[in-house]
């Protein structure tokens, strides 16, 4: 008896230590189950040992019976209760029998109504061996045993329903619950003198408790399996998200040193464009004189080299600026051809001493797109087939294949081919993934080709790969065309000649004022256009509107974007502030715009720039043009 009374107050005190849990919450009903049937068999032990006194059997009977009580209800709880435990989820008359229950067996205990007064019985088991002493059962007494036997009958009864429901083989339940309402049945039978024989609820609620037990412990090795799973998936997850933040670090650092090598190239390029420009303006006048004199053929010939040369590092510089600018999210009107050219001045570098490029560009229409995106698209894939190139080494022959043309369904076609070792096919499938690289060791980040394949699709387009180990590899780029729509509109019907109204402005005194820091290059722009209207040129934007006020009237500003002092923005800002008409007819001419309000200005519909180097003749058009304009708003005023 005293064995499975620790038993059973070990397996209690162990479910109310889960139960702490918020999955095993549900439990604290059959621990007190196991508690109340561990109490009770310990008290069972004043009954059937020698040497205790009557007032101590009394006591026992008194505290059995609430306990028997709690017991009892326990049992109708565990039966009925929701998973999580809530005594709230108990129907309204299964908590009625529980408060009945508990409040009958704490009268029992408080007054021994069940007990008659000092009337004892000493039942003899069949065997004779020993006697139990018990205190006589009244007649309230007795019927509190029945209605502990009804109680636990439905409870068992709705417990094997519940355990059929959820899908649980019930056969050794269904044993053990047999036997232990049996054993109860008995223990209420021996105490209301009905049979002598064992008292066998001790023994009878091992049957009930051995298969709970044995679910519970099949619950606490699922749940421990499901923990080491979850904590291996987990393990993985935290290694793989570790992996991811190293590489999204590793790409944040990358595009962070891209950002900078931008500012820094839009800050040689502007640097480099400002001697550019008067170089080539002077070259324009050069070659402008060069005919009205008979110079020796190496003059010629060199006014012509220095002239190649000046428009070759115009071309590095236009293709950097294009390269390093940030995108404006505007879809602009876009020559294919003019993108694979901008891609190709940037990529050089990386191509000149790797392969040998060719290009073949057929008819293309021409496309919708944001140009700093696409030209970028098209240098990562140049630069992947020079890094593939040079990652085989070995080729005598490698050659590289720029080519555009025209799908059968009109759409605009970009392929670059190149002809290194080719990506495994098991590779291929993966190559546009994020952070998937073949280059890891040597500096890949894995993102090249997921950028450039969500680029395309931003435009409407798709990007797809083709490779044969040892054949090379294609990237195919398909771009849907502009629509017919967008073009540009042709110029008004019955335009006066160009040359014509320009001549006309001059002779009517137009004047140009001109704004640049930079001497040799305001000299330049004074040469190119002196033939245009009277020029006034100034070095700073405080002198442009000192000269304003004082009674300069422009007709046309040409002014530099990035100046010492007040800038041309701020001239500009100030100039519409004041009304004046000239700030609707300026023309910006910058070097670069290296800050980021400088480019978002310099992208306003409003602002017309000319980039430099630019030529006498682009000055001169874009001048003329403007000029025209304020003849026209004088006409309409007048």
């Amino acid at each position: 008896t005293l064995s499975i009374a620790v038993l059973q107050c070990s397996l209690g005190l162990v479910l109310l230590g889960v139960m702490r849990a918020p999955e095993w919450r549900g439990v604290w009903p059959f621990a007190v189950i196991a508690l109340s049937a561990g109490v009770f068999s310990l008290v069972n032990v004043v009954y059937i040992a020698p040497g205790f006194s009557d007032a101590a059997i009394v006591a026992g009977m008194r505290v059995n019976f609430l306990v028997a009580a709690v017991h009892c209800a326990a049992w109708l709880t565990y039966a009925f209760v929701d998973t999580e435990g809530r005594l709230a989820s108990l129907p309204r008359v299964v908590r009625v029998a529980v408060a009945a229950s508990v409040a009958a067996g704490l009268c029992f205990a408080l007054t021994g109504w069940h007990l008659v007064p000092g009337e004892f019985v000493n039942p003899i088991v069949p065997s004779g061996e020993f006697r139990y002493r018990l205190g006589r059962i009244t007649t309230a007494g007795k019927a509190f045993g029945g209605w502990c036997l009804i109680v636990l009958a439905v409870s068992l009864w709705q417990f094997m329903r519940r355990m059929r429901e959820q899908g649980k083989p019930v056969r050794g339940f269904a044993f053990g619950v047999a036997i232990f309402f049996i054993s109860a049945l008995d223990e209420v039978l021996v105490a209301s003198e009905v049979i002598r024989f064992y008292s066998l609820a001790d023994i009878g609620f091992l049957a009930i408790i051995v298969p709970v037990t044995g679910d519970i412990l099949r619950r606490f090795v699922e749940d421990a399996r499901r923990l080491r799973e979850l904590s291996a998936r987990l393990s993985g997850e935290v290694a793989e998200r570790t992996v991811e933040r190293d590489r999204a670090q590793t790409a944040l650092v990358e595009a962070e040193r891209h950002a900078a090598l931008g500012r820094l190239a839009a800050g040689v390029g502007h640097e480099i464009n400002n001697p550019l420009t008067y170089l080539a303006l002077n070259l324009d006048t050069l070659e402008q004189w060069l005919p009205a004199g008979t110079p020796p053929d190496d003059v010629r010939d060199a006014v012509a080299s220095v002239r190649e040369a000046s428009d070759r590092i115009r071309r590095v510089v236009e293709g950097l600026r294009t390269a390093t600018r940030a995108s404006s999210g505007e879809l602009r009107r876009l020559d294919s051809m003019i993108l694979c050219e901008s891609a190709l001045r940037v990529a050089r570098p990386q191509l000149r001493h790797v392969a040998h490029v060719s290009t073949k560009f057929g008819d293309v229409p021409p496309v919708l797109g944001d140009e700093a995106k696409l030209v970028q698209v098209l240098v990562n894939l140049l630069t992947n087939a020079a890094q593939a190139l040079g990652r085989d080494g070995s080729a005598t022959d490698a050659h590289i294949m720029v080519r555009t043309g025209t799908t059968a369904n009109g759409d605009a076609l970009i392929a670059v081919f190149d002809n290194g070792p080719g990506i495994p096919p098991d590779d291929l499938a993966r190559v546009t993934e994020p952070y998937f690289t073949t280059r890891p060791t040597t500096g890949g980040t894995g993102l090249g080709l997921f950028l450039a394949r969500e680029m395309v699709e931003q435009h409407g387009g798709t990007l797809a790969i083709e490779s044969t180990v040892g054949r090379g590899t294609t990237v195919r780029i398909v771009l849907p065309p502009a629509a017919a729509a967008e073009e540009s509109p042709a110029p008004a019907t019955g335009a006066a000649p160009q040359e014509a109204n320009t001549r006309e402005h001059a002779e009517a005194a137009s004047v140009i004022l001109l704004v640049d820091d930079e001497p040799r290059v305001l000299d330049a722009f004074t040469r190119a256009l002196r033939d245009e209207g009277r020029v006034i040129a100034v070095s700073t934007g405080t002198d442009a509107v000192a000269a304003i006020r004082q009674g300069a009237m422009p007709d046309v500003m040409v002014c530099d974007l990035m100046m010492p002092g007040m800038s041309g923005i701020e001239l500009w800002q100030l100039l519409s502030a004041m009304g004046h008409p000239v700030a609707s007819r300026t023309l910006f001419v910058t070097g670069g715009a290296v800050t980021d309000d400088a480019r978002a200005f310099v992208d306003r519909e409003d602002v017309r720039v000319l980039f430099k180097p630019v030529t006498a003749k682009e000055m001169r058009e874009a001048v003329r043009g403007m000029l025209r304009e304020a003849v026209s708003s004088a006409t309409s005023t007048g």
